[in-house]
Order: structure tokens, then C-alpha cells, then sequence
């Protein structure tokens, strides 16, 4: 991945928005975020194993 992340974090608020350009088709990047075993693969560190009992998954 070689797009930049933007990292928006105003000092008055307690939010954050992240933002980054992915280079890949709108319907996979869906699935890296709907689906839990997907998610697993890219949320968290690479060297730990995530396990997820529930994933509320909305658009």
C-alpha cells in the first residue's frame, strides 16, 4: 500500500477521521470491512491473532 493516510484529529473534539485512497475495487475494499475474517487480516498487528466474536457491520 502506497497511498498516503490522512489523519484528521481536531484538539476539540474527541473524533478522529482517517482517510486514505486504496487501490482496488470498491466491492473488495467493502468486503475488507463487512466480512470478519477479512477484517482480521488488516485491523491489528500482523503478528497477533485477532479473534472476533461479533462484528456489527453497517452501511
Amino acid at each position: 500500500m502506497t497511498n498516503a493516510l490522512d489523519l484528521n484529529a481536531p484538539v476539540d473534539t474527541l473524533a478522529m477521521e482517517f482517510t486514505r485512497e486504496f487501490d482496488a475495487p470498491v466491492e473488495a475494499l467493502y468486503r475488507a470491512h463487512a466480512e470478519p475474517e477479512l477484517v482480521k487480516r488488516w485491523l491489528g498487528p500482523r503478528d497477533l491473532e485477532m479473534d472476533i466474536t461479533e462484528w456489527n457491520f453497517r452501511s
